[in-house]
């Protein structure tokens, strides 16, 4: 399953920067007991600076919140993202993609 041996940066510009590539993949935010929010995006580096820049209520409800992120083509990061949804039932999913 995805994120298995991959690293974790904190949520903040500086760990963006550091750790999320400008390219199509799949991310998840977290927390050290408990996985937040997971998607997938065109430019991974855009979406989490975005969702740090106007949190969603139930993402700003977490801390300390870190992410990792996995390159992935668009036509898989689909069925990636629908099946870490289901295995990790993160707490911000209420829809496939969309933070609460």
């Amino acid at each position: 399953m995805a994120f298995n041996g991959v690293p974790a940066y904190a949520l903040t510009p500086a760990g963006i920067l550091t750790g999320a590539p400008e390219t199509s993949g799949i991310y998840a935010i977290f927390t050290p007991t408990q996985w937040v929010f997971i998607a997938e995006a065109d430019n991974m580096r855009q979406a989490l600076f975005r969702l740090v820049d106007a949190p969603p209520e139930c993402i700003e409800s977490h801390h300390p919140l870190s992410f990792s992120c996995e390159d992935a083509p668009w036509p898989e990061r689909h069925a990636l993202v629908d099946a870490l949804i289901e295995a990790l039932r993160p707490k911000c999913n209420c829809s496939r993609g969309d933070p609460r």
